[in-house]
């Protein structure tokens, strides 16, 4: 038997050798697997999860997110930026929707009738349909586009564009400034009209429509 043993001995060290490295391979797993459990999922599978997790939540809004609620008008004229004065449950401070995703922004605002249009790290924009007034078509007509008041032409063919991008202020004496948002944001009424339309805001020419707007702005 020791002469078998002599014989062999280079294949016993060989399959004595195999068996340590097996099992120290098996004991290495364990004690990783055990580390992950304990840690609650600190580990190599408990990162795979977390990394899983934050790939399906990465965006957030931030305080370097830029935040925009439009009006989508369903008479052709398109989306407008609004004035928070228009509508107050726009009112919420930053500071207080940092930190949620899309979801949950939406849920806030979803009750006043606006939707996400879109969700990105940089911008957030939320949307609100409304019918808006349906003018006559080859018509002008006063309303506003970005902070200013502007003058609108529905051609022909339905087709709404702006004409004239600037009005000048009849109060300024000087002819350097041109009516803005701001010059009737504390007229509520009338702000919320130049948004959603008025028969009264409609004519056949562009002249008229810069007068009443004038006018309209300036009493």
């Amino acid at each position: 038997m020791i002469e078998r043993y002599k014989k062999n001995k280079g294949l016993y060290i060989f399959i004595a050798s195999v068996g340590i490295i097996v099992f120290l391979l098996s004991y290495t797993v364990s004690i990783a697997f055990l580390r992950s459990s304990k840690d609650g999922g600190a580990g190599i599978l408990g990162e795979a999860s977390q990394a899983s997790f934050l790939n399906m939540n990465d965006v957030l809004i931030s305080d370097k997110s830029n935040i925009e609620f439009m009006l989508n008008y369903k008479n052709s004229l398109g989306k407008v930026k609004i004035n928070d004065k228009l509508d107050k449950t726009i009112n919420v401070e930053k500071d207080n929707l940092i930190g949620l995703n899309q979801e949950q922004a939406e849920k806030i605002f979803s009750s006043f009738g606006y939707k996400v249009e879109k969700f990105t790290k940089e911008d957030i924009i939320f949307v609100k349909d409304i019918e808006g007034y349906s003018y006559k078509e080859d018509s002008y007509f006063i309303g506003i586009k970005d902070e200013n008041i502007v003058i609108y032409n529905k051609d022909s063919n339905g087709t709404i564009k702006v004409v004239e991008e600037k009005i000048l202020n009849p109060k300024d004496d000087n002819g350097q400034s041109y009516l803005k948002i701001n010059d009737i944001e504390n007229r509520g009424n009338l702000l919320r009209t130049f948004y959603e339309g008025h028969r009264d805001y409609q004519f056949s020419n562009i002249q008229e429509a810069m007068e009443y707007a004038q006018a309209l702005c300036s009493t």
